[in-house]
């Protein structure tokens, strides 16, 4: 937005170049010292005051280039406006990706929280007690346990995913 600001003034510079401009002037001085009037020397002392005024208008000779100028600081206008649309819908639409990311890796680890572990530790359980009490051998033993770390392992990857589809979007937020 501040762009778009610099560049509206900027084009209300250039238009007020293509104006004519108008100056106004006072002046009051004293001169002191001798002066020399019609041929002879008269002396002004500082209680001698001569006061004037002036005025001036100026009017630019070469009006083409400055509006070409002034089309152009318009036309950058546009195209700065353009761009900072461009970015907010470009922002937005990232920041509906994330928040979709977001929701979904955050049901994910709900399941895991909810059933998936609390099933890991039952398969752990149950190996365990069938491997002891001779139920099943040491292979399905070990299958049981590789089966529920690898739940574990994937709770973990959901976990970190979780965390940086939060810090995507306080990323895009500002958030630190």
């Amino acid at each position: 937005k501040q762009q778009i600001e610099i560049s509206n003034k900027q084009k209300k510079v250039e238009t007020a170049k293509v104006l004519p401009d108008f100056t106004i002037g006072y002046f009051n001085q004293s001169l002191i010292g001798y002066q020399n009037i019609n041929g002879t020397d008269q002396y002004f002392d500082a209680s001698k005051r001569f006061s004037g005024f002036q005025v001036g208008v100026s009017i630019p000779l070469w009006f083409v280039p400055q509006t070409a100028k002034v089309k152009a600081a318009g036309l950058n206008q546009k195209a700065i406006e353009s761009n900072v649309e461009q970015y907010q819908t470009n922002v937005q639409s990232q920041y509906s990706q994330y928040l979709q990311e977001y929701l979904q890796e955050k049901n994910t680890l709900e399941y895991y929280e909810k059933s998936a572990l609390p099933n890991a530790d039952l398969i752990i359980k149950q190996a365990d007690k069938g491997f002891k009490n001779g139920e099943i051998g040491y292979v399905e033993y070990l299958q049981g346990i590789k089966n529920a770390l690898a739940i574990k392992s994937n709770y973990l990857s959901s976990l970190n995913q979780y965390n940086q589809s939060i810090i995507k979007l306080e990323f895009l937020l500002g958030k630190k």
